[in-house]
């Protein structure tokens, strides 16, 4: 079988990856499911079983016609952007084996959107790892800071790309994502410390706080020693940055 790749598809074709998938849903039996990018339905079909209702976004068209043919009646499959639908759906629980190029925008994307509670997501391995990983590791950034300030964040699991149809070049991993925190104001301001902060990550993080948003910020930070490096400021203590600049902080 030919499988299309122009558009970052790789079909999962490994039941064992599926079940990463539904062990990753439990609990949410009976929700509305948003699936991203549901391609041939090798996850549509299971969740079906156990959501109340799916709406499947493909953005190939003839992909989504062939799917649309033979999904039971609680499936509804539209042609769409599945990114712009994780900022605006209002459905509880989001599931996509997403377009590896794709993984970290579906992320901060849903990370807006406070009726997203659950994500279940199958990511890049090296993303997944980024958004679990641990203050002053080579892998913490921006994600890692986005990932879990708003969510709790959990590896259910390795899925190799020998899963997968075309097989990628790396592994992939599924991540369990719960919302802990809403978005707001403080959600903006964190993206914006985030952004400054991180272009300086192996720099003193007093210094890089400075440069930033002026010396008065360094104040609002707990716990930044005088050899602490941007790459080891906590998500908490990024938090508090996001909240000073929230208050009025500034330069």
């Amino acid at each position: 079988m030919r499988y299309p790749s122009d558009l970052g598809q790789r079909f999962l074709v490994n039941e064992e990856g599926v079940e990463l998938f539904l062990r990753g849903l439990r609990g949410a039996e009976g929700a509305d499911v948003l699936e991203i990018g549901p391609g041939e339905g090798q996850l549509t079909m299971p969740v079906s079983r156990i959501a109340r209702r799916l709406i499947g976004v493909e953005l190939d068209g003839a992909l989504a016609e062939k799917l649309s043919a033979k999904v039971p009646a609680n499936v509804t499959v539209i042609v769409g952007d599945g990114k712009a639908y994780a900022e605006v759906t209002r459905t509880p629980v989001v599931v996509s084996n997403t377009p590896f190029y794709l993984s970290s925008t579906i992320v901060a994307r849903a990370a807006r959107n406070n009726n997203v509670k659950l994500m279940v997501l199958g990511l890049q391995l090296e993303v997944a790892k980024r958004a679990i990983a641990r203050p002053g590791s080579e892998l913490y950034g921006r994600l890692s800071v986005i990932s879990q300030v708003y969510f709790r964040s959990s590896l259910l699991g390795v899925m190799p790309s020998s899963w997968f149809r075309p097989t990628p070049k790396v592994d992939a991993a599924v991540l369990r994502m719960e919302r802990i925190m809403a978005w707001d104001s403080v959600g903006e301001a964190l993206e914006a410390a985030t952004r400054c902060l991180f272009s300086y990550r192996n720099k003193l993080a007093r210094r890089a706080l400075e440069r930033c948003f002026g010396e008065s910020s360094i104040k609002a930070v707990d716990g930044v020693g005088p050899g602490t490096r941007v790459r080891d400021l906590t998500p908490g203590q990024l938090l508090g940055v996001a909240r000073w600049l929230t208050s009025g902080g500034s330069r």
